[in-house]
Formats: structure tokens, C-alpha cells, sequence
């Protein structure tokens, strides 16, 4: 719809030149450096209390660092079991795609037992995610 003659770069010259002056302006400039000073100026106002008032409660032993999660156990669990259950899935298709011993009508019973398996594993981990919808303790697979 529009004419091929029509350029969008020719027609935003006149604007990028007005907005990279208003950016490099020496008045943007000097208000930027002039809030920047008030920062660290506070900051050398403050942190000399600031870490004497740390180092006296790190000689009294009142710091500590207390680490939580929330709701990390069951993705865990989950995530466990699903490399649980892949790695049988490869080991078991590696064994009957080799036609590894015992056979039975030229396919590895291991082979065969540990892929199907694994695909009824995996169906199960597959639904216990869908139908939770979330990970939360209450759906965690036992």
C-alpha cells in the first residue's frame, strides 16, 4: 500500500538528528552528573556507619545468612526421576537396538522390558505434571 519510493530512514533523519542532540545536549549531561554526585555523596555520607555498625554485629556474632526455598523439593523429585527414567529408556533402546542377550523373536527381552518401562514411567511423571499444573509438595510422585 505504500509507494515504493517512500523511504522510513530518509523520513526519521530530521528526528534522529533532534534526538541525539537532546541526548549528548551538555544540559542532560550536567543534570545527570549532578544526580550521580548526590548519590555518592550520600553513599560517603552513610557508609562509614554503615560498616562500622556491620563489623560490631559480625564481632558479636549477630549476623547470619539464612537460605530458603520455596517449593524446590518436589521439581527436584521430579526432575530426578525424569533423568531416572531417560536414562533407562537409552540404556534399554541400546540394548534392543544391539540385540543384546536373551532374545526372544530376535528382539533383547531387556531391551524390550526396560523401554516399555520407561514409557509407562515417563506417561506417569507426563500426567503427574499435567494434572498438578504446578510443583507443590502435595503432587509429588512416590
Amino acid at each position: 500500500m505504500l509507494s515504493p519510493t517512500f523511504n522510513l530512514v530518509e523520513l526519521m533523519e530530521p528526528y534522529q538528528r533532534s534526538l541525539l542532540l537532546k541526548k549528548l545536549s551538555p544540559r542532560r549531561a550536567w543534570k545527570k552528573l549532578s544526580m550521580a554526585m548526590g548519590d555518592w555523596d550520600e553513599l560517603i555520607r552513610t557508609l562509614p556507619n554503615q560498616l562500622s555498625t556491620l563489623f560490631r554485629m559480625v564481632q558479636r556474632q549477630e549476623v547470619s545468612v539464612q537460605l530458603m526455598h520455596r517449593h524446590l523439593e518436589p521439581s527436584v523429585n521430579r526432575l530426578v526421576f525424569g533423568l531416572m527414567v531417560s536414562a533407562l529408556f537409552v540404556g534399554s533402546s541400546m540394548l534392543w537396538a544391539f540385540s543384546a542377550p536373551p532374545l526372544i523373536l530376535g528382539a533383547s527381552v531387556f531391551g524390550v522390558i526396560g523401554s516399555v518401562l520407561s514409557g509407562l514411567l515417563g506417561y506417569r511423571l507426563f500426567r503427574a505434571i499435567q494434572h498438578s499444573g504446578r510443583l507443590e509438595e502435595s503432587d509429588e510422585i512416590r
